[in-house]
């Protein structure tokens, strides 16, 4: 038998891909903006599933001593902090790109559902291949607090995609000057 809460959850990402989709059809004419703050809130909140399907993406590929191996679960563990410290902002922005597909849905009920939705997205292009070079930005990464790296995936994100067109469904909003 299925829980109410399961229903409900079930809803909620029925509702957050119905607002990412309907999102995307309108990016062409009125993209929706989300700041800098809460994009670096949504990685962040996103990171540790993201992290987690590279490893097991790459888990072969590397030698046991690799970051995405060893040092995965002290990735985790910090990256997992900073996702709950995250959520609120986060949440904003996930209600603001759902929009009305949202209304009515118990936003917290979308915080298992980010990684689920995002991390496929994000690393559904990652071949085998990749996993040295990925690992090598892990490690890299590693000694940051997790709110830079967050951030910094954020910005290499806003310089790559400047020029080519929008991959999600919602865009950066430029900051003030």
């Amino acid at each position: 038998m299925t829980s109410k809460r399961t229903w409900r959850a079930i809803g909620a990402a029925t509702a957050l891909w119905l607002g990412l989709a309907a999102s995307s059809a309108q990016a062409a004419t009125a993209s929706i903006c989300i700041g800098e703050d809460q994009a670096v809130a949504v990685m962040a909140v996103a990171m540790p599933d993201i992290l987690t399907a590279i490893g097991k993406t790459c888990e072969s590929r590397l030698p046991p001593s690799a970051t995405l191996r060893a040092g995965l679960p002290a990735l985790m563990s910090r990256y997992g902090a900073e996702a709950s410290a995250a959520w609120t902002p986060a949440r904003d922005a996930l209600v603001k790109i759902g929009g009305d597909s949202l209304k009515g849905v118990d936003a917290d009920l979308l915080h298992p559902l980010i990684g689920t939705l995002i991390a496929p997205m994000m690393t559904k292009d990652v071949k085998p291949s990749d996993c040295p070079q990925i690992d090598h930005v892990a490690e890299l990464l590693a000694p940051l607090p997790a709110h830079n790296s967050a951030a910094l995936v954020v910005a290499i994100y806003q310089l790559v995609s400047a020029d080519k067109k929008q991959a999600l469904p919602f865009t950066i909003c430029p900051a003030h000057s």
